[in-house]
């Protein structure tokens, strides 16, 4: 690999598991956001809105997992660096930040979320084990790819938003398509497939939740543990078992997070629809 240590950031984990990286905005402000996989857009918060003049240039629509829908106001940010690449004129959403992340003394300095549309046309790959995002040269992307595993990837672009999503077969042999949310920890399941993996909502070893989410939606939750496997259908071999769950009523057949991805060193190619899994 050529030598691109100019194009490495740490980032470390906040409020248990949400993933904080440095950033500096406008050139000058150093702050810290949370890199967010299943956010679809960029967030600023209200308070540096208020303080940078953010003009509101426009409104998106979009969709929570619950199915519930937001609408959010856009503006513009003159600069975002992250790792040493800069993008200019940046779509952000405004976004009340107090109270609307966890009550965490880290959470504190969090003043905003990058999304994947940072990285539409580069690459990058978190290294776990280091806490290290590095943005690859062509020669990096090439050695992970051919020392990995390429898993394709479907990818949804909403005007500024953009979510990815990944084949994946459950236990019985069922196969699905789960959102990568790396604003998640565990893996989550809509509640339609406890019936097929025989979780009985009423056992012993299922915890119900019953709360309102950030923005006051009711939703319940069942969590329990599976023996398992669970695994990316294009590579059964990095199958994982003995999975904490969640279950709830969503939009999607399953979202995959954290805890699944911490395990390996996980390469972002959006541009050629597919992460790389090197273990």
């Amino acid at each position: 690999m050529t030598d691109n240590t100019n194009n490495i950031a740490p980032f470390k984990y906040a409020g248990r598991y949400m993933i904080k990286i440095p950033v500096t905005l406008n050139k000058l402000d150093k702050t810290f956001f949370i890199f967010d996989t299943g956010i679809g857009v960029n967030i600023l918060s209200k308070k540096l809105c208020d303080q940078y003049g953010c003009k509101i240039t426009s409104h998106h629509s979009g969709k929570r997992m619950s199915g519930q829908q937001l609408e959010i106001p856009m503006s513009t940010l003159s600069s975002l660096t992250f790792a040493g690449k800069e993008m200019k004129d940046i779509p952000v959403a405004i976004w009340e930040m107090n109270g609307f992340l966890p009550n965490y003394d880290d959470c504190k300095d969090i003043e905003g979320f990058l999304s994947l549309g940072f990285f539409r046309d580069k690459a990058f790959t978190m290294d776990y084990k280091k806490g290290e995002f590095i943005l690859e040269t062509p020669e990096g992307l090439n050695a992970r790819a051919k020392s990995g595993h390429v898993i394709p990837i479907t990818i949804n672009e909403d005007g500024p938003a953009i979510t990815i999503f990944m084949p994946l077969t459950l236990p019985d042999g069922t196969k699905i398509k789960v959102e990568i949310d790396l604003g998640g920890d565990i893996l989550t399941l809509n509640e339609k497939y406890m019936d097929l993996l025989k979780v009985d909502r009423k056992a012993k070893n299922v915890r119900a939740e019953k709360q309102n989410d950030e923005t006051g939606h009711p939703y319940v939750r069942y969590y329990t543990d599976i023996a398992g496997p669970i695994a990316p259908t294009a590579a059964p071999m990095l199958k994982q078992s003995n999975l904490s769950l969640m279950f709830q009523k969503i939009i999607y057949d399953g979202l995959i997070a954290n805890d699944y991805m911490k395990h390996f060193t996980v390469t972002y190619d959006l541009a050629n629809s597919r992460i790389i899994l090197n273990n």
